[in-house]
């Protein structure tokens, strides 16, 4: 059944996806999810403290997947308009920063594209159809700040 925030079929766990990739062990994902249960974050950020795999190779290995398109935020110019759909404190907490809006298809940078919960939660607050493209954390981070400033409100740009 497919996914009403993308239209995609729900995808595996990504910690089941980092196994099947030969990128962590069994007893390394029970680790972080044990971790999880206590720890505030996502496992993929856990395995990466725990130092069973980089951003670096989390990146690559997110790249590589079918069907996930890339953006580099540092070349590209984004509406004003877009940042009052995706409140600062949700694109810093997620990592997900807006880039475009064509009628109900709102499409996000974001360092874990494979989020599914944080697709939904972003296709509940905004009524639209979520569409995610992998971005660099640093490109996030640096987006946020350039865009949002450190208010609430978006900041003036020039």
């Amino acid at each position: 059944m497919a996914d009403q925030t993308t239209g995609k079929r729900p995808a595996k766990p990504i910690g089941e996806m980092l196994i099947e990739a030969g990128l962590i062990t069994r007893p390394q994902l029970e680790e972080a999810l044990g971790r999880q249960g206590h720890e505030k974050g996502r496992v993929v950020e856990i395995l990466i403290s725990l130092g069973y795999l980089s951003a670096e190779t989390f990146t690559r290995f997110l790249a590589k997947n079918k069907g996930i398109p890339s953006i580099d935020l540092g070349n590209y110019e984004v509406p004003a308009e877009l940042l009052s759909l995706v409140p600062r404190d949700f694109a810093k907490q997620n990592e997900v920063f807006p880039i475009d809006k064509m009628g109900s298809l709102l499409t996000v940078a974001m360092v874990c594209p494979l989020d599914e919960q944080a697709i939904a939660r972003l296709h509940v607050e905004t009524g639209l159809r979520i569409k995610p493209m992998l971005c660099r954390a640093e490109d996030i981070r640096l987006a946020i700040n350039r865009y949002y400033g450190s208010d609430e409100a978006p900041a003036e740009y020039t």
